[in-house]
């Protein structure tokens, strides 16, 4: 199964959503919107809550992993990997949409059982998105 991860977004709506609809980010947007076409499954990567399925129900928060120490972001890609022990199988092909700080310890793990796919690798927000645009017309 091809399995697209998708990093949470700063800019969220206030109060409590499903978590396909909290983030509000064109990124994010962009990102949700190509995964659900050309992949099995999505699920998202929030700071907060960890791996989340699209449709859970989760209030606004204001946690980034770009404001964690690194123990701090490794203790939460240890979270992440008990997670995904429960909702994604073994040998599934894992894509990442997601900075290297969300990716980093989950990939060291992952691609030892996992086909580990980093597509927007080196690219900024402003490639990712132009590349968004060019695919998504």
């Amino acid at each position: 199964m091809r399995i697209a991860l998708i990093s949470c977004g700063k800019q969220k709506l206030a109060g409590s959503h499903c978590a396909k609809d909290l983030y509000s980010s064109p990124l994010f947007r962009f990102a949700y919107a190509h995964a659900v076409r050309h992949f099995d499954k999505v699920f998202i990567l929030s700071a907060k809550y960890g791996l989340l399925s699209p449709d859970e129900q989760i209030a606004s928060y204001d946690i980034t992993l770009t404001s964690m120490k690194s123990e701090e972001r490794k203790r939460w890609a240890e979270s992440v990997l008990l997670q995904m022990k429960e909702k994604i199988g073994t040998h599934d092909e894992l894509h990442f949409f997601c900075g290297s700080k969300y990716r980093r310890h989950l990939v060291e793990t992952l691609k030892a059982t996992h086909e580990c796919v980093v597509p927007f690798r080196g690219f900024g927000i402003g490639l990712q998105l132009q590349w968004y645009k060019r695919h998504m017309a």
